[in-house]
């Protein structure tokens, strides 16, 4: 990179660095985008699925969590995991 020693922002130059050309979006069509994004409606059929699809994947998830939880949990008292370290005596030397 070709860049003068003293230049702390190569990128802040007059105009850009490579002399790119971006084209300018003009306002009435980034109006016209906005204004097609706004007007959608959907199928009350469609959005009723969507709805109890979501509830139904939540309970079978919280479901399928709680008895991971638990398998987790008998798995770590089976092997005594979750018992107290044993306390070893040592003699004490003075």
């Amino acid at each position: 990179m070709n860049l003068p020693p003293n230049n702390r922002e190569p990128f802040n130059q007059n105009g850009n660095a490579n002399k790119l050309h971006f084209p300018q979006a003009e306002s009435s069509e980034v109006s016209e985008e906005i204004e097609d994004v706004k007007g959608r409606d959907y199928d009350p059929r469609t959005v009723k699925i969507i709805q109890r699809s979501f509830i139904l994947l939540t309970v079978v998830g919280l479901i399928v969590g709680v008895f991971m939880a638990a398998g987790v949990l008998y798995l770590m008292q089976r092997f005594n995991v979750t018992g107290h370290p044993t306390q070893l005596e040592q003699p004490i030397n003075r």
